[in-house]
């Protein structure tokens, strides 16, 4: 008969941040040494696909399954990482500290994203963890990141709005190649996102707790 247990239930953006919405950074690792603390054997964190401020944030309607969620990110692990430099981060707006401020946390973080991938730029494609991560991944992921560039470069909204042509996959390959900054921008950023997503189930089998 399986062990009964019990646990917590929190989304990632819940957890305490001063960069407007709850992240994968220090605040998730703490979270994961109170429930050890606490006795507790599950902590249920809901979905972290993409959002669409189009559909309201929602965590069950976002643009891809597969995808991880950009504001998730975190900046203090990119400090970390080398990705962005330590007064970039403190420089952020004061948000605010009961709620998500969903239009101001996603223009300060894609701002805060965008440099670390021009950092980054230079040696990105020849990176083996890149290299790595985009091959495992080639069945979603070159797609999702033209989806959406597509949807940027067409002003957002549905893609049922979009013109026939692209709505039917046609010209596909034309569009691959003007927007291949931005397509390869929107993998860096799910590289980012998998990267600090996939250290923290370590640390909860580092912590016997996994």
């Amino acid at each position: 008969m399986p062990e009964r247990g019990s646990g917590i239930l929190l989304h990632i953006a819940s957890l305490p941040s001063p960069y407007g919405i709850g992240d994968l950074g220090p605040w998730a690792y703490r979270f994961v040494d109170i429930l050890v603390e606490a006795g507790q054997k599950y902590w249920q964190i809901l979905s972290l696909i993409p959002t669409d401020p189009g559909r309201g944030n929602s965590p069950y309607d976002g643009p891809s399954l597969f995808a991880g969620n950009h504001l998730l990110i975190s900046p203090d692990l990119l400090v970390e990482a080398g990705y962005v430099e330590d007064r970039e981060v403190l420089d952020h707006p004061c948000f605010p500290a009961g709620w998500v401020d969903y239009g101001e946390v996603w223009r300060w973080k894609y701002s805060l994203l965008d440099r670390a991938f021009v950092r980054c730029r230079p040696w990105i494609e020849g990176d083996d963890g890149f290299v790595n991560f985009s091959r495992e991944n080639a069945s979603w992921l070159e797609d999702c990141a033209l989806f959406m560039g597509l949807k940027r470069a067409l002003g957002g909204g549905s893609w049922t709005a979009w013109p026939e042509g692209i709505r039917e996959r046609q010209g596909l390959q034309e569009w691959r190649g003007r927007l291949a900054e931005d397509v390869l921008r929107e993998m860096f950023y799910q590289y980012l996102f998998f990267q600090q997503w996939q250290s923290l189930p370590a640390y909860c089998r580092d912590r016997g707790w996994w």
